[in-house]
């Protein structure tokens, strides 16, 4: 089951119960008109009186008639988004759907997220959930999500060989009727996700998919096998985003080299100093200000991800097979 229809469900099943539900794709800065602030005031009455104080607060400055500077913007974003979201929850609580956030202007995401953690502190009826592609996990740590630190074990980006097998039989498993899966099909369809949760998502739907078409009651190796051609065409177009991403923010030297650092390292993990180190070494425009800035981009775009001792790590390993492969291609 994907993230959005869970999302769906979490908003609906909330719905029922009289909660607040505000959701957001998009959160490029704590705007009254963007969709966390305009959610929390869209009550009849209140939204008035708050919209009346937007506009007279939104007149403050230190630079006359050009309007606010960037940092009072971000200000009165904060202040908005405080006192929006402490009047909602004095009448009713409220559940804060985040989806895309791997996408979320930092500042703005950080914002929230401290505001959020406050009130849950105080035992205020609120919850948020959060859902994205596993570079949200460095999405979390720029945004200074303190409580990230402080989940045990927390591992977004990362999913263990038990746990993938765990996901790709169950639903099959405890179906009604259940439909048996056999040990040689499920190491298969294990050995195709590559323990990333998405591809995990894109092995058992493509299964799914066959096993419908055929009306059989086992999932076998000659089933699985038959989902393989959907499944390479879909694995494929998700490379090709990554792909399209570095390149479009000019990184693709730097992606390259990275790659040629963490294979030459072999079985011995860089940590990310030492990456940044290399970068900066290799190149001569880049200083180690510039790699450290050009590290995180690489975090961003999915390229690498960290492993639980911090140390670097492909995020998709069977990428950067995809990733030499179009360089070469695209240089010969």
């Amino acid at each position: 089951m994907g993230k959005t229809v869970l999302l769906k469900i979490a908003k609906r099943k909330a719905q029922l119960k009289g909660i607040c539900v505000v959701d957001s794709t998009v959160l490029s800065s704590l705007s009254p008109n963007g969709d966390i602030i305009a959610g929390l005031l869209h009550t009849e009455g209140w939204q008035e009186n708050m919209w009346a104080w937007l506009s007279g607060h939104s007149k403050i400055s230190s630079i006359g008639v050009k309007g606010p500077s960037f940092q009072e913007r971000q200000a009165q974003g904060k202040e908005i988004l405080k006192l929006a979201l402490r009047g909602r929850l004095r009448r009713q609580p409220v559940l804060l759907l985040l989806d895309e956030a791997m996408h979320y202007d930092v500042a703005s995401f950080g914002a929230v997220l401290q505001e959020s953690l406050r009130l849950i502190r105080d035992n205020q009826p609120l919850a948020v959930i959060m859902a994205g592609t596993p570079s949200l996990d460095g999405v979390l740590k720029k945004a200074g999500a303190i409580f990230a630190g402080n989940c045990e074990k927390k591992h977004i980006n990362q999913v263990s060989t038990e746990e993938a097998r765990k996901a790709l039989r169950d639903p099959f498993t405890k179906a009604k009727p259940g439909i048996k899966v056999a040990d040689d099909a499920l190491e298969l369809m294990v050995s195709w996700a590559g323990n990333y949760p998405y591809f995990i998502q894109l092995v058992g739907a493509a299964v799914w998919d066959a096993l419908k078409a055929s009306r059989q009651a086992k999932v076998d190796l000659a089933l699985v096998e038959k989902a393989g051609e959907p499944l390479r065409e879909a694995r494929t177009g998700y490379y090709q985003e990554i792909y399209g991403d570095i390149m479009e923010a000019k990184l693709l030297k730097c992606a390259s080299q990275t790659i040629a650092f963490m294979e030459e390292a072999g079985s011995r993990r860089l940590m990310p100093e030492q990456i940044v180190s290399k970068l900066a070494d290799a190149n001569s425009d880049i200083d180690e200000d510039k790699a450290g800035d050009v590290f995180e981009q690489l975090l961003d775009t999915d390229l690498i991800c960290f492993g639980k001792r911090a140390e670097v790590q492909a995020a998709i390993p069977s990428f950067f097979t995809y990733f030499k492969a179009r360089r070469t291609a695209s240089k010969g």
